[in-house]
C-alpha cells in the first residue's frame, strides 16, 4: 500500500511542477489514449458498425447523459 501512496506522491509532485499549459496538454494526451483505446474495443465489439458509429458509440460514453441527442 505504501508503494501506491510514493507513487501518487510522485505524480502530484511531477503535476506540481509543470505549468498550467503542460498539464493541459497532459490532460489532453490522456484523453486522446482513453479515446482511442475506446474506438479500438468499440470497433473490436461491433465489426459491423461503420466508423461513424463507431465514433458516435465513443462519443456517448465520454459524454454520458449529456450524449442524449447523439
Amino acid at each position: 500500500m505504501s508503494e501506491k501512496i510514493e507513487s501518487e506522491s510522485r505524480r502530484l509532485l511531477i503535476y506540481r511542477c509543470m505549468s498550467a499549459a503542460q498539464r493541459v496538454s497532459a490532460a489532453c494526451a490522456l484523453h486522446d489514449f482513453a479515446h482511442q483505446r475506446l474506438v479500438l474495443y468499440l470497433e473490436k465489439k461491433h465489426p459491423e458498425a461503420s466508423k461513424y458509429d463507431v465514433l458516435r458509440l465513443a462519443a456517448k460514453r465520454f459524454l454520458g447523459e449529456s450524449a442524449t441527442v447523439l
